[in-house]
């Protein structure tokens, strides 16, 4: 019930709350440069003309490009025009997608197909899924990005809309490849091949891209699936493809590719030779912050670091590194945390304790500033849902019979809520029941037979899982400065090769293992020692290692099901009713 209470003082609130988005830029905002030219924005009766205008303005300042488009979008409102919001609302999700600010990106992109929708303009609802979609696979919510590409694919299909709908798979199957379903995804981008080899497929607009694409993918697939023969085959393939249409980007990423692999299979004199032909391309084509590069360099140390040329590997990493002089460029680089765990054995077999100890403590910094980036993430789009919750009840408020439908809806929701308490009382009491008659114990890793990465064996595995079965005894897991980089110190490996091995050998990450640990701790101790049942949450979360009890209850809900306090009473009255 106090639920219900408390849900009818936030309904209460948000009747008498009024929040609205600014639509207009304010003149306080604009620049002297923005001031001069507001009124031909806003007035020139010409919109061809306020086009092209934007467009010059924008090439000689790049930095204004999103107050002059804010501009063109106050004149969308204030003309009630639905091809300029539509515009507008598009190029501002565009830019912030850019610059990085995926959930702002997000949040034009919903306004852009929600004007679509509702004109049932079926090119702005394809611009703006996509947008959505790409900005949701950024900050790797998979499932939200899947949904949005799955739209496009309705509409394009319904509307042959050929060379959209396959970009479209491309990206659905990136998805795929991201989530581990590689054979999924391979059979995919092999029918997108075929599809594409057919005559009446030829003409489509981004053909030669689309093509390229779904080659470098079915390699990149096989690749991970530990079929390099035929990884080769579609590398080499599409390395002559890209030379015969003289595509420069990707003829470096299939030398890459291809590079990449003879290392897997340890033809080190062929991987040199792809690889030194993409640095050339890299260097050819000029470019200041080239991502490529970074790549080539990580697989010309990882192909001497396994020849045992240490220094030899430390070198591209140092030009790599000395390339990504900023925390804004690193986050650009995917590999960057495997190039700093490289560069630290790399430092370790020469000896370089000094050097050793800076890039491991660059790995910790980047794996704690991700960690970071992903709870601002979810922050911003709590915030943005709580935004749009309030400019939807300030919208129903706006009706004259506003207090009768609050009620019925206050109404609905008390009976809702009642139902959702009584099974959730019922689940929960299953739950609890559950877990009293399990016996709480860590049971020990079931290796995988199949081989999944070349550098893995099984009897490394095995010994792997031994060692962390033998420091498991310590309660190491309980440390608060317990992770993967000290564990990995702990156990006489490195960071990558645990996590790796723990991803495909236990099917999950050292964080749902180290909770796993300390959440079946937890109920062992719930059970048997009255003292550690006597501590505050506060207390218990730091004795089970956590910095916070929040961190806490969400390993715990995640692994139980049920929250810590309704566990924590739970076994309350049990005892007590044993005692009795």
């Amino acid at each position: 019930m106090r639920e219900v209470i408390v849900l009818l003082i936030f309904l209460s609130f948000l009747q008498g709350y009024s929040f609205q988005e600014d639509k207009y830029v304010t003149s306080d905002s604009l620049s002297v440069e923005l001031k001069k030219n507001r009124d031909y924005i806003l007035f020139q009766e010409d919109l061809d003309k306020v086009y092209d205008f934007i467009e010059e303005k924008i090439r000689e300042n790049p930095d204004q490009t999103e107050s002059y488009y804010q501009l063109y979008l106050e004149r969308g409102f204030k003309e009630n025009n639905y091809n300029i919001q539509s515009f507008a609302y598009y190029y501002l999700g565009f830019i912030q997608y850019q610059k990085g600010n995926y959930v702002l990106a997000i949040k034009y992109g919903k306004l852009l197909s929600d004007l679509a929708e509702n004109q049932k303009d079926k090119e702005y609802k394809i611009s703006a899924y996509t947008l959505i979609g790409n900005s949701y696979f950024k900050i790797r919510y998979y499932n939200e990005a899947l949904k949005e590409y799955l739209k496009v694919l309705e509409i394009t299909k319904s509307n042959n809309l050929k060379d959209k709908e396959f970009s479209t798979l491309l990206n659905i199957n990136n998805i795929r490849t991201r989530i581990h379903q590689y054979k999924e995804a391979l059979e995919s981008y092999e029918e997108t091949i075929i599809s594409l080899d057919k005559k009446e497929n030829k003409e489509i607009a981004n053909y030669y891209g689309n093509y390229l694409s779904a080659v470098l993918g079915a390699g990149v697939c096989n690749y991970l699936l530990k079929d390099y023969h035929n990884a080769l085959n579609y590398y080499n393939k599409g390395l002559k493809l890209s030379e015969d249409y003289k595509l420069i980007p990707f003829q470096i990423n299939f030398n890459n590719t291809i590079g990449e692999t003879y290392i897997a299979i340890n033809e080190y004199d062929n991987a040199l030779v792809y690889l030194n032909k993409a640095k050339k391309l890299i260097k050819r084509e000029n470019q200041v912050f080239d991502k490529a590069l970074f790549t080539t360099n990580f697989h010309l140390a990882t192909l001497f670091f396994n020849k045992g040329e240490h220094s030899k590997a430390l070198e591209y990493l140092t030009e790599n590194f000395d390339s990504i002089n900023s925390e804004e460029k690193e986050k650009q680089v995917e590999k960057i945390t495997e190039m700093y765990d490289l560069a630290q054995r790399s430092a370790e077999n020469t000896g370089n304790t000094e050097k050793q100890i800076y890039f491991a403590n660059a790995y910790k910094r980047i794996i704690d500033s991700r960690h970071q980036d992903d709870v601002n993430t979810k922050d911003q789009m709590y915030e943005y849902d709580l935004i749009t919750l309030e400019e939807k009840n300030q919208d129903l408020s706006s009706l004259n019979s506003k207090y009768i439908i609050g009620l019925v809806f206050a109404a609905i929701l008390i009976v809702l809520l009642l139902v959702h308490q009584i099974s959730k009382q019922r689940t929960n009491k299953v739950l609890f029941e559950k877990l009293q008659s399990e016996k709480i114990e860590v049971k020990p890793p079931k290796p995988n037979p199949i081989i999944k990465k070349d550098f893995i064996t099984n009897e490394k595995v095995k010994l792997l899982f031994e060692k962390l079965q033998e420091i498991e005894k310590t309660n190491f897991f309980l440390e608060k400065d317990c992770n993967l980089y000290n564990t990995a110190k702990l156990i006489d490996t490195n960071t990558t090769y645990l996590s790796k091995t723990m991803n495909e050998y236990k099917q999950q990450s050292f964080n749902e293992y180290i909770n796993e640990l300390r959440i079946n701790f937890f109920l062992k101790e719930m059970k048997m020692d009255s003292k550690f049942r006597s501590y505050t949450i506060k207390a218990i979360a730091g004795e089970l290692g956590y910095k916070s009890v929040n961190t806490f209850a969400a390993a715990f809900k995640k692994q139980t099901g049920l929250t810590h306090s309704f566990y924590m009473k739970q076994i309350s009255k049990d005892v007590h009713n044993t005692k009795k």
